[in-house]
């Protein structure tokens, strides 16, 4: 009901223009000496309404409704949702400057991550890779732990105890990465959406997520406004089916965009 709302009040209007029209009622005020734009107020503060509610429900009521749709679909039918598997899958792959790391095994315990594997990159050739059994977060620093060091030409293992990696990101850029964005507030998703940037992951359909929650509602004004002078043909004569038929040509534009 949210994504096709533009299309519903856009609908909407032509539909009410068209009733009011046949009835003789918007000939009836005009005719009266009420003006076009007096009758348009009281539909647009209609729309006004509709897409504030909308904006408010989308950031407030949505993300709740469907983390509870889909808590339903878990437990009765035992069987997640493609989209929900799609966000909720942890990444194994984290990119951070000229370092890209492979972290296969997180540690809930220790807050780290076993079995790591770090490549150096610089200008697109491996210079650098570190295997080690961990990787721990100790006083604003990554360490690795048992480590052997590959170089490219050197056949031998380099073994260290610990090494220190400069990482600039906290346990939580690494391990709060996942989640369905449409089960998050805005300002949760713009934090997670900073999080997965510092780790180096794309971001492109949380933003997408951020920005549909406001421009859905308001692209519901826009139609609602494209709506108004077919709706407020005074014409009694006019055919639903004709104001539909030009209606649905305006939703498709809608829709392919």
């Amino acid at each position: 009901g949210f994504q096709i709302l533009p299309v519903a009040v856009f609908l909407g209007a032509l539909v009410a223009g068209t009733v009011l029209a046949r009835r003789g009622e918007l000939l009836a005020m005009q005719a009266g000496g009420m003006s076009t734009l007096r009758q348009a107020v009281p539909m647009g503060l209609v729309a006004a309404v509709i897409t504030l509610s909308a904006v408010w429900a989308g950031d407030h009521w949505m993300p709740g409704a469907l983390e509870r749709a889909e808590t339903i679909r878990l437990e009765k039918l035992n069987k997640p949702s493609a989209l929900h598997r799609f966000f909720s899958r942890r990444a194994h792959w984290f990119r951070h400057d000229e370092l890209m790391l492979h972290l296969p095994v997180m540690d809930q315990e220790q807050g780290g991550f076993r079995g790591p594997t770090v490549y150096r990159v610089r200008e697109g050739e491996i210079i650098e890779v570190l295997t080690a059994h961990t990787l721990q977060y100790e006083k604003d620093d990554w360490v690795l732990t048992n480590v052997e060091r590959y170089k490219p030409g050197v056949r031998e293992a380099e073994r260290m105890k610990l090494y220190r990696l400069a990482l600039g990101v906290e346990p939580e850029d690494l391990m709060g990465i996942a989640g369905n964005p449409k089960h998050l507030k805005r300002a949760d998703i713009e934090l997670l959406i900073e999080r997965r940037e510092r780790a180096g992951m794309d971001v492109t359909a949380h933003r997408l997520e951020v920005h549909q929650r406001v421009s859905l509602p308001v692209a519901s004004l826009w139609m609602f406004l494209l709506a108004l002078p077919w709706a407020l043909l005074p014409e009694r004569r006019r055919s639903m089916a004709m104001v539909l038929g030009a209606g649905v040509v305006a939703v498709a534009v809608l829709l392919s965009g």
